[in-house]
């Protein structure tokens, strides 16, 4: 599985595949795969996952890419496959005044400005060494075109892969890379020791501190920046080192 540290994965994915993460090179998730040496490659962090999963395949082969699904036009169901985080937490709060169908049909219409953002990015992507397609249903066109995107049918997909299909390379040895949990516990608990000692005093913090701050407790930090009181420094200290805490306990 190709996963990020910021993604709200299943146990069972967790612990039961190999994983190689992506590294958008910012925030907590940066600092664990550098400081553990996770497997790991560069990844743009985009608007869309579409975006970013464009951006990795190119990236890590020269092959053709193919797309399913990415007409970016809104809908009248789901806006995101399920299941799904977000549908878990709205769902309690739907009502016989409030039905899952109002919630659903509102988020379809004001995510047209999300859909918009994304359409024009990928308008704006440039051609590169993969062919990249798109597949659409037998006679039914999208309702927007790529320049750097070709349109193609199912058929058409199939008959391209059969051509490009390649001779099975013979079994060789399989690398497997596990999860260091030794070294994101130790890592885990340095930051810990550290954040726990650090005195509203002691500013002005590094750069790795301040990062760290902002990437887990954003409200508290914020707050800290404007006030710069006693007061909200420990409120920023205090609901980081919780977070790292729980974090390290589910290690455990």
């Amino acid at each position: 599985f190709i996963a990020s540290l910021e993604a709200a994965l299943p146990y069972n994915i967790l612990h039961k595949n190999f994983l190689h993460f992506i590294d958008y090179g910012d925030g907590l998730s940066h600092q664990v795969i550098k400081k553990t040496l996770l497997s790991s490659q560069a990844a743009l962090r985009c608007g869309t996952v579409s975006g970013t999963a464009l951006g990795f395949s190119q990236n890590s082969s020269e092959k053709d890419i193919f797309f399913l699904g990415l007409d970016l036009a809104h809908t009248k169901n789901y806006p995101h496959s399920q299941p799904n985080a977000l549908e878990n937490y709205n769902a309690p709060h739907d009502s016989r005044l409030k039905p899952k169908e109002d919630r659903i049909t509102k988020a379809a219409y004001n995510g047209n400005g999300s859909l918009a953002l994304y359409e024009n990015w990928f308008k704006n992507i440039h051609a590169s060494k993969n062919k990249i397609y798109r597949i659409k249903a037998e006679n039914k066109d999208f309702s927007n075109s790529f320049p750097a995107i070709k349109d193609i049918s199912e058929n058409e997909a199939v008959q391209i892969l059969l051509e490009r299909q390649e001779s099975p390379s013979p079994e060789g040895k399989k690398t497997v890379q596990t999860i260091d949990v030794k070294g994101i516990k130790s890592y885990l608990e340095n930051t810990i020791k550290l954040l726990s000692t650090l005195e509203f005093e002691a500013q002005p913090f590094s750069a790795e501190i301040n990062e760290l701050y902002r990437e887990i407790s954003l409200k508290e930090f914020l707050a800290f920046q404007k006030k710069q009181t006693k007061t909200s420094f420990l409120e920023l200290k205090e609901n980081t080192v919780s977070f790292l805490t729980k974090s390290l306990l589910y290690l455990q």
